[in-house]
């Protein structure tokens, strides 16, 4: 599709994020600096493609499996809070405080009243500890503090 477009027009489409722009970019890169035809260097690009993909699930592997505890953690908090079987397993296997009389669990919101006293402090210091964390690595990036210390991933907080 860029084969066409002159260099300037490719610059500009790669400046404003075209993938295909930059790819393109790369390959008349690629050309000038082997000097090989295009199709020679769309497979040189490839290959550096494949190549630089070989290693990125080790690299996301820890990112996958905080995003499914997080997954796991918002949803399963709802049952421990307000489901009574739920609940009384999970009082009985970790908790192990006095449980409430049949009349004081009757409805969903008796349940979430009772657990809430050994839920909260966990719930509530997760929902603060990350808050405060989202707080601070927003003012860092505001700061430049990444830049300063030399860390190379501040393009990370935005994505």
């Amino acid at each position: 599709m860029f084969l066409e477009y002159s260099a300037e027009l490719l610059i500009s489409a790669a400046l404003h994020g075209d993938d295909d722009a930059i790819r393109e970019r790369l390959v008349r890169e690629v050309m000038r600096v082997d000097s090989i035809e295009w199709v020679e260097a769309t497979q040189q690009v490839d290959t550096i493609r494949d190549t630089n993909q070989s290693g990125l699930l080790g690299v996301k592997f820890p990112y996958y499996v905080g995003i499914t505890i997080g997954f796991v953690s918002a949803w399963g908090c709802l049952p421990l809070v307000f489901d009574l079987p739920t609940a009384e397993w999970f009082n009985s296997a970790y908790v192990t405080t006095e449980h409430p009389q049949p009349e004081d669990v009757e409805t969903w919101l008796e349940v979430g009243a009772w657990t809430w006293n050994w839920m909260e402090p966990l719930l509530g210091t997760i929902s603060f500890q990350l808050l405060a964390l989202q707080c601070t690595c927003q003012m860092m990036s505001h700061c430049l503090f990444y830049e300063i210390l030399g860390f190379g991933f501040r393009h990370f907080i935005y994505y």
